[in-house]
């Protein structure tokens, strides 16, 4: 005998349907995925890349891009993923119930010509773009975080995600007191600056991050001179706000400004090439350094 459904039995209510799925899902991404709850982590912003996904560089739009997300950081504790900005005077974008998906990139960007764009744009940092990857998103599709963090990508120590076609890189920080290691009081520059694990030293290539919360240009740009004896052996002790180049000690330097809020400088050297970026965003200065031994 076949039951036959009657028409009020063969819909579920739209808040059961949606109970069943939360239960479902957790249910499957918990034994099938193996999501169980992890250690409390955290997330900084890094940087935004040198180019947008279609090859074009917008110097101003990058800048806006740095100066709104500069203040960023993501958390992620057990099953719940926090997101703050220090520029929101509640300092809290969104806190909700979590998932991580393995994925292949194909079947998270559907598209192979959106995966070579994003390899493009990898590579052009020095960074490989991996065939996998993993996806943090609500656990309640209906509860989710306002773009564009609704989904994270992490990719190798990083999580991404993309605005105005630019992709922005958030690093993963080494202990959980986070922001404690750039503390002012101890006098060593090891405390305000980490290397880029993403970008691994090839061809005597290397890169190192830096942060120095709450300070000026200028003033970062002081405190980076008094602890790098290399560094102030060719450049100028005192900032000033113009363009200029020199020759000091055989070394080439060059500092070039981008409005008051970006300082370029390059120092060239016994075929050593250095490159000094001072960004301004809102909760202090980002200083990234990259080094080509030339070899």
């Amino acid at each position: 005998m076949i039951r036959r459904i009657k028409k009020n039995e063969s819909h579920l209510s739209s808040f059961a349907k949606k109970i069943l799925h939360i239960t479902i899902i957790s249910y499957f991404f918990q034994y099938a995925w193996g999501t169980t709850p992890q250690e409390e982590k955290i997330w900084l912003f890094n940087k935004v890349s040198n180019m947008n996904l279609f090859e074009k560089d917008d110097r101003e739009m990058r800048l806006q891009l740095n100066k709104l997300y500069g203040g960023v950081s993501v958390n992620t504790n057990d099953d719940v993923l926090t997101v703050n900005n220090s520029i929101l005077e509640s300092g809290t974008v969104c806190k909700i119930k979590y998932i991580t998906l393995n994925k292949s990139a194909l079947s998270y960007f559907y598209s192979e010509k959106t995966v070579s764009m994003y390899k493009e744009l990898f590579k052009s940092e020095g960074l490989i773009f991996p065939e996998k990857i993993k996806v943090f998103t609500a656990l309640d599709p209906d509860v989710a975080c306002p773009a564009p963090y609704s989904d994270l990508v992490e990719v190798n120590n990083s999580l991404i995600f993309s605005d105005q076609d630019y992709v922005l890189f958030l690093n993963r920080s080494e202990s959980n007191a986070g922001k404690a290691k750039f503390s002012f009081k101890e006098k060593d520059l090891n405390l305000y600056c980490k290397n880029d694990k993403n970008i691994k030293e090839y061809d005597g290539i290397s890169s190192t991050i830096c942060f120095f919360k709450g300070l000026s240009l200028k003033d970062s740009y002081t405190k980076f001179i008094e602890l790098n004896k290399y560094a102030s052996n060719y450049l100028q002790q005192n900032l000033t706000d113009s363009n200029e180049s020199y020759k000091k000690n055989n070394a080439s330097v060059s500092y070039v400004w981008h409005g008051s809020d970006e300082l370029n400088i390059k120092l060239k050297n016994d075929g050593e090439e250095s490159e000094y970026l001072f960004l301004k965003v809102n909760n202090g200065v980002s200083l990234s350094i990259k080094v080509d031994a030339g070899y």
